[in-house]
């Protein structure tokens, strides 16, 4: 296929972060989606050597807690597929992830030396792309996946009383406001690796924030924890007076409010 300059391909659309991006596209005035065939296997040479000269956004990935799928597995998405994607694309932008560090020495910038504690972030960090003209971003994201945060939280007993984590410092962002960053990087001339920030908050104050706006029958207590610092700072990345580039969390629990009214009726 030939790739026009505003052609876009997401992978990973099955998922949180790549529908969100998805949507990203589908609203831009310049880039436009283009699908990949049903069963397309990110693993499978043949398969990746179709999308030889586009653009892409790597959103696709086996996470923690899958544990239906081998570490096999996890280790060919995570680690092997980014650096055959990166082999034909024309600009890749991967997602990885603040798991690459065990969160003992935070916040991190780009230059300091990895440490994943498991199996997952060792498979992210070596399927990280370091080299031109790609760009892997690390970051972490909220939003209403089939795991996580916010599922846990909507599958609560109604009046329950639930624990958040006072000494876990973490700086991620709403999947929405990931979505478009991820976007703008497209025709951006950075390269090697990013990290995104956000707002600075630890996990019992997001919980807290969270069960507030969509599930104000809990009640979140703070629990003692050991120190976790997971906050992604970056050395690389300014943004300068681009627009939507600036946000809180009062704005992004706004759009997650908005999002789970307009779709509650949802089996979440």
């Amino acid at each position: 296929m030939n790739y026009q300059n505003n052609d876009v391909v997401v992978l990973g659309c099955e998922g949180m972060l790549g529908r969100a991006v998805d949507k990203v596209i589908e609203a831009s005035d310049y880039y436009q989606s283009i699908p990949y065939e049903l069963g397309f296997d990110i693993t499978n040479v043949t398969d990746v050597s179709r999308l030889t000269g586009a653009k892409i956004i790597n959103c696709a990935g086996i996470v923690r807690g899958r544990y239906d799928v081998s570490a096999k597995r996890m280790g060919e998405v995570n680690a092997l597929a980014p650096h055959m994607i990166a082999a034909v694309a024309k600009r890749l932008i991967h997602v990885s992830t603040d798991c690459v560090f065990d969160g003992s020495k935070g916040p991190y910038v780009e230059s300091d030396e990895p440490t994943p504690s498991d199996h997952y972030g060792m498979s992210k960090l070596i399927g990280e792309i370091d080299y031109a003209p790609h760009l892997t971003v690390r970051t972490s994201f909220v939003g209403f996946g089939q795991r996580g945060l916010l599922r846990w939280l909507l599958t609560q007993e109604h009046g329950a009383t639930v624990s958040g984590f006072r000494r876990w410092l973490w700086n991620g962002l709403y999947v929405d406001t990931v979505a478009r960053h991820l976007v703008r990087l497209l025709d951006d001339p950075i390269t090697d690796i990013v990290h995104i920030e956000g707002p600075l908050i630890s996990k019992y104050e997001l919980l807290d924030m969270l069960a507030t706006t969509i599930r104000p029958d809990l009640t979140v207590s703070p629990s003692v924890s050991s120190d976790k610092n997971m906050v992604l700072k970056s050395e690389r990345l300014v943004w300068g007076d681009a627009p939507d580039t600036t946000f809180s969390w009062t704005t992004m629990i706004e759009e997650i409010k908005d999002y789970y009214e307009a779709n509650e009726k949802l089996p979440w």
